[in-house]
């Protein structure tokens, strides 16, 4: 008993004593904010997949994937939006017969990368202030409890 004692307490040492250089570190809030790619480059994005899907040729298909590959790695961008990348990443490739399911899956991830990338602005909610006519917006347009 007291060999396994002596065995944890050595191991908890060791990992304490590795551990306190990391916490000697300080501590970084967001250093540095990463700008949302601009809607020109989801354009161009898109632009290049959809030559790619209808000419089904390599500069067209090599461009689409060169611009999407970078923005796999974007911190900020949603899951949607790098699954839509991912699949031009996958897809944007000449094939021997272009097949319209092929055409088909570039157009739509061309398409949905402008919807899933672009930054969002606004709440999903709406705000509560007033219409401009004095009276004062609720939320969902609910009533709100009247007390007699």
């Amino acid at each position: 008993m007291a060999r396994f004692q002596i065995r944890t307490a050595a191991l908890v040492g060791l990992i304490t004593g590795a551990a306190a250089p990391l916490l000697a570190l300080p501590l970084q809030a967001n250093p540095k904010e990463i700008p949302f790619p601009s809607s020109e480059e989801l354009r161009q994005i898109q632009l290049f997949s959809l030559d790619c899907g209808r000419e089904n040729s390599i500069e067209p298909c090599q461009k689409a994937r060169a611009l999407a590959d970078p923005l796999m790695d974007h911190p900020r961008l949603a899951a949607s939006c790098k699954d839509t990348l991912w699949i031009i990443r996958e897809q944007a490739k000449p094939q021997s017969p272009n097949t319209y399911q092929h055409r088909e899956i570039l157009n739509k991830a061309g398409s949905d990368v402008l919807v899933f990338c672009k930054q969002q602005t606004g709440s999903v909610l709406g705000s509560s202030a007033d219409d401009g006519k004095g009276k004062k917006k609720t939320t969902f347009g609910l009533i709100q409890n009247q007390t007699p």
